[in-house]
């Protein structure tokens, strides 16, 4: 029993005894019709005490001594923390599951998605649906009136992040005093909503309401989760692809690619050496897929290889901006070898990249290997943003200054 338990209930029985004790002075007299003795009156008393301190213990066991301080999400480390704190001296081993409550319109389109027509028109109504997000699997210990935090790694949807009445949080703690699963409290509302945990946008969440409709905000997004799970440990990749598959849901209900995420999941996440690696292999491929023709990765046949003589290779390069990045720091030798007969650079846009375009803005360069550097990467800059934002009319060639 509750060490708290414990004292009220004794308290209350030395006080009920008291008075029990102090009924015994008293000279009993007619009670209506009939006359109590001092005996039959103190039994009745006892019995009337013993009731109320059974009822105070049974109140006292259904209070929970752990409560749920609160629940925050950092965003840039992909981390749900919980902090809940024990009230009483004893201590505890708890077992804490975070659901993520979705309201009935989400259910209805997952039914429709998964081509469950009949369902998702009996799903119309108050019903919700869960999803989970995280729970211990051993038991933790909390000591007496400690206040504890527990972290889960958690790729959180980003219009979840700051959680609305009708998308919320429940938690569930059981606890006990030993490891074995006992009581179980449940929390939701005010105190299970989640709040981020630094200040400053979240990721692409003041453009949430509109990701269906711009695909430029979903590639941003997708680039932003490429970012975030180059810079996570290879643990936390291989948790939420080998439980529940998070990346996978977040990527079809974020950004909005169903093809995407179906890829994702059909990663063979057993037979796979390094699951980041190919995780991000499948996004940059994705990525690549959104640029201009002109802007995306060539293979290795088509590379160009950047050569201060006919056998010296010093750079290879894939991409139309590694391509301005090399001619501005590429040694004088470089630019000679390369427009000695022809321009290379002019030949390779055209032939590997097909911007004609472009090879022709930059085809009759002709200067000193700092001018031609100048030059090149003047007009190709513009160029690479022309494409960016899918404009494909002629660039204009740099002028000698």
């Amino acid at each position: 029993m509750q060490t708290t338990t414990k004292r009220r209930t004794i308290q209350t029985a030395l006080l009920l005894l008291a008075v029990a004790n102090f009924a015994l002075t008293v000279d009993a007299g007619p009670i209506g019709d009939a006359a109590l003795s001092i005996s039959k009156f103190y039994w009745i008393l006892v019995l009337f005490c013993l009731l109320i301190l059974a009822i105070i213990v049974s109140l006292e066991k259904r209070k929970s001594p752990i409560d749920i301080i609160g629940l925050t999400y950092d965003k840039n480390t992909h981390k749900l923390e919980l902090t809940v704190r024990n009230n009483d001296a004893s201590n505890y081993c708890i077992k804490s599951a975070l659901r993520l409550v979705k309201p009935a319109v989400d259910a209805v389109n997952e039914n429709v998605e998964d081509g469950l027509v009949m369902s998702s028109a009996n799903s119309i109504s108050d019903r919700r649906t869960f999803d989970l997000l995280g729970e211990d699997n051993d038991a933790i210990i909390i000591a007496g009136n400690e206040t504890k935090t527990l972290t889960y790694d958690v790729i959180l949807p980003s219009d979840y992040i700051n959680l609305e009445a009708e998308n919320n949080v429940e938690v569930h703690i059981s606890y006990g005093e030993d490891d074995r699963e006992g009581l179980s409290i449940l929390s939701g509302g005010s105190e299970g909503q989640i709040q981020d945990a630094e200040e400053g946008p979240s990721l692409q969440a003041e453009d949430a309401s509109n990701l269906a409709e711009s695909s430029i905000e979903e590639v941003n997004l997708i680039r932003e989760l490429a970012q975030a799970i180059e810079n996570s440990p290879q643990e936390s990749v291989e948790f939420h692809m080998r439980y529940g598959n998070a990346i996978a849901n977040w990527v079809n209900d974020v950004a909005n690619d169903n093809q995407l995420a179906s890829r994702i999941m059909s990663v063979n996440v057993e037979d796979a050496s390094d699951l980041k690696k190919e995780l991000l292999d499948i996004l940059t491929d994705r990525l690549e897929a959104e640029k201009h023709p002109y802007l995306r990765k060539v293979d290795d046949a088509n590379s160009f290889k950047l050569k201060t003589g006919p056998e010296t290779t010093v750079k290879e390069v894939f991409l139309l901006e590694e391509l301005v990045d090399v001619i501005e720091n590429c040694p004088d030798e470089a630019i000679r070898f390369h427009t000695r007969d022809m321009n290379d650079f002019s030949n390779w846009i055209k032939e590997c990249l097909g911007d004609q375009l472009l090879a022709e803005a930059i085809q009759e360069i002709q200067g000193s290997p700092e001018d031609v550097k100048k030059l090149l990467a003047d007009t190709i800059k513009p160029r690479i943003e022309q494409l960016k934002d899918q404009n494909d009319s002629a660039p204009k060639t740099a002028k000698k200054t």
